[in-house]
């Protein structure tokens, strides 16, 4: 509790410092030094680059990407993002299916998930892929224990020739936006950036584990929940922002829309054509 109530104190001070001395300029002025220098300090303690990852998203994002980019702390995944991963000593994450529902479902995770998406059972026949978060222990290397910070809930469907597409005889994995989960309170921490990533590049990859070969991946986004007769749903300004903002998030990651909004249901559909078909 004292390292909590300390690195809180302590990041405070440096949220202010970098604001009242527009760090995010002036960073390498010789007038900024002595801060820099403790800044470096704090940062490297074992317990600033154990509990950043979780803490992280209490700030606002222009200095999360200060305190990234200058002290080198977060997350990674290397086998999402390979070479294009920070080669940093950080937080662990790994995508692994869950072969065991039970065990995900009594996570506090999916407890925030039912809390902010009601309604979703998954179906016996989709896929629950598990994210899972490993953070450096206070000497400095992971410390064993993996939590389930988010998932995925994937459908699996083979391609046929009702779907209209030239990729019959493969496969396709579908999700719905609110699927693909990560609680709101680590927004910004780049967990959900990184646990796309590794869906997409499960999925990209030749073959899969039971051999199918996979062609597209599609997101939906609607706004009828899938136990909910489909019918229109006005947005707020603040819910359709929100919306437009997470299918940028999927278009930088070169999905593409499909099927543009249904103005009866809302819904949209962004496809992603895997690039080994």
């Amino acid at each position: 509790m004292r390292i909590c109530v300390f690195l809180l104190r302590a990041l405070q001070i440096m949220e202010d410092v970098w604001l009242a001395a527009d760090l995010e300029q002036y960073w390498s002025h010789p007038l900024n030094q002595g801060w820099m220098n403790y800044f470096q300090c704090w940062a490297r303690t074992p317990s600033f680059r154990r509990c950043w990852p979780v803490l992280a998203p209490i700030y606002t994002p222009v200095f999360r990407e200060f305190v990234k980019e200058r002290f080198g702390v977060g997350v990674t995944d290397q086998s999402a993002r390979g070479d294009n991963e920070r080669q940093i000593k950080a937080a662990r994450l790994e995508l692994k299916e869950i072969a065991d529902r039970a065990t995900i479902f009594e996570t506090q995770t999916w407890k925030y998930f039912e809390q902010h998406v009601s309604g979703v059972k998954p179906a016996q026949e989709s896929k629950i892929f598990g994210y899972e978060l490993q953070l450096l222990g206070y000497e400095g290397k992971p410390d064993g224990k993996k939590i389930v910070i988010g998932f995925a809930i994937v459908e699996e469907k083979e391609i046929t020739t009702e779907d209209g597409d030239a990729l019959v005889g493969k496969w396709a994995a579908k999700w719905r936006a609110e699927e693909l989960f990560v609680p709101l309170a680590l927004s910004g921490s780049g967990i959900i950036a990184r646990l796309l990533d590794a869906i997409i590049k499960h999925y990209g990859s030749a073959k899969s584990e039971n051999d199918r070969d996979f062609g597209k991946l599609e997101v939906v986004f609607s706004s009828a929940l899938p136990n909910e007769a489909a019918k229109p749903k006005v947005l707020s300004q603040a819910a359709r922002y929100e919306r437009v903002r997470d299918i940028e998030f999927y278009k930088s990651r070169n999905l593409s829309y499909f099927e543009r909004e249904d103005k009866h249901t809302g819904e949209i559909i962004l496809r992603l054509v895997l690039p080994h078909t």
